[in-house]
């Protein structure tokens, strides 16, 4: 079941192995390495994780920047179009 719906140029989290995030989007169009992504979550702040590489033509493997304690599969992690810090 999912938590949240995704929209147009969002993935879904798929996999959380601690820092390691794997994002799916259901379009196939996937954002390029080292564009952000955002998850909202049960924490105050959203969670930013950084795409790192292309693990098939569907699913992005990100970094998170911040610890993943309580992140759960199926949430909504829409690309920000651009990279961290720029």
């Amino acid at each position: 079941m999912r938590d949240s719906l995704p929209t147009a140029g969002a993935g879904i989290v798929v996999s959380v192995q601690g820092a390691v995030v794997d994002v799916t989007f259901a379009d196939g169009i996937l954002p390029p390495i080292d564009t952000a992504l955002t998850v909202e979550w049960d924490r105050p702040e959203p969670l930013y994780l950084e795409v790192h590489r292309h693990v098939d033509s569907a699913t992005v493997r990100a970094i998170a920047l911040h610890p993943t304690a309580g992140l759960t599969r199926g949430k909504a992690a829409p690309h920000t179009s651009g990279a961290i810090g720029r």
